[in-house]
């Protein structure tokens, strides 16, 4: 599953750059869950990604969009990036 760091498709700024490299490590140090509200079975791996453009997304077996931002960019990969799903939430 595929979760961006910013609400954002489009590739940001040195900054944004910056932050989306530091934020897989700060996850890994504090230890905390990629997706805290839900429990996935441990052979599922994540892969924390800063953008929705091509090169930062993995061939996969599945993609998740899981914010509305995320829905047309993951839409509009290749199959070579996993069947294309849509995760519809609410509290």
């Amino acid at each position: 599953m595929l979760t961006p760091r910013r609400r954002s498709a489009e590739v940001g700024t040195a900054r944004d750059r910056v932050a989306d490299t530091l934020w897989p490590i700060k996850k890994r140090l504090f230890d905390r869950p990629v997706v805290p509200c839900h429990d996935f079975h441990p052979a599922v791996r994540h892969r924390l990604i800063g953008s929705m453009a091509m090169p930062a997304v993995p061939d996969a077996d599945a993609t998740i969009a899981t914010a509305w931002q995320t829905a047309d960019p993951v839409g509009s990969l290749p199959p070579s990036k996993g069947a294309k799903f849509y995760l519809i939430q609410h509290y």
